[in-house]
């Protein structure tokens, strides 16, 4: 099916016009975008339409920035994660609600480097495969399990900022606690930067959830 265009919008995202409103589908694709979740669960808390969801995440970064919100507060402040229906007792049919579990790779830059955009986009594809190349290695039922669930809601990868290389390091450290399957760049140091900087960290493909343990308070690239 061929998609058609609806952007690209002021920030460089673009929308696809989908056949599909089911919330699960474009909470994927909105997250694949590098939105952060919780705007997204405010903006499908009012709408199912992934154009419309965009320009009301849009408009609530520019509103956080300004620390205002003209959203009403007491739908905002309500929201919750798209919910799918479940039936959790087959012997009366009963329904429930399952929260949607959503999963995510993200690349930590760090910006103490002063690395350009180009510099900074080559080192992210080194982390990206690096991180690939162990889920290969390994071969884990667990990491699999969590890339093929990865690759069924979009692939989203996520690029974060860093400040450090002590930051760099713990949050690479409480990763590989955790179980999250890891890589950190090395450069050989052949431009911009000295031999051997650490330069980014790659965690996962892995629940999002997880991830946020470790990333939630950082900021996007």
């Amino acid at each position: 099916m061929v998609e058609e265009s609806k952007g690209p919008y002021k920030n460089g995202f673009t929308a696809t016009n989908d056949a599909s409103n089911d919330p699960e589908l474009v909470f994927a694709q909105l997250l694949s975008l590098g939105f952060e979740e919780p705007l997204i669960r405010k903006a499908l808390k009012l709408t199912n339409d992934q154009e419309r969801a965009v320009q009301i995440i849009l408009k609530l970064q520019q509103d956080q920035e300004k620390g205002s919100f003209p959203i009403q507060k007491e739908i905002i402040n309500d929201v919750k994660e798209p919910q799918i229906e479940t039936a959790q007792n087959t012997e009366t049919g009963a329904q429930g609600a399952e929260r949607v579990e959503t999963f995510k790779m993200v690349c930590l830059v760090r910006t103490d480097l002063g690395m350009g955009v180009g510099k900074i986009a080559a080192q992210c594809g080194h982390a990206v495969v690096g991180a690939y190349k162990n889920l290969v290695k390994a071969n884990s039922s667990k990491w699999n399990e969590d890339l093929a669930k990865w690759e069924s809601t979009g692939h989203a990868k996520i690029v974060l900022k860093c400040k450090s290389k002590e930051e760099l390091t713990a949050l690479y450290e409480s990763a590989r606690d955790l179980g999250l399957n890891t890589y950190i760049v090395k450069d050989a140091g052949r431009t911009q930067i000295e031999p051997g900087s650490l330069t980014v960290c790659c965690i996962g493909p892995a629940s999002s959830i997880l991830i946020d343990k470790i990333t939630g308070h950082l900021k996007l690239m």
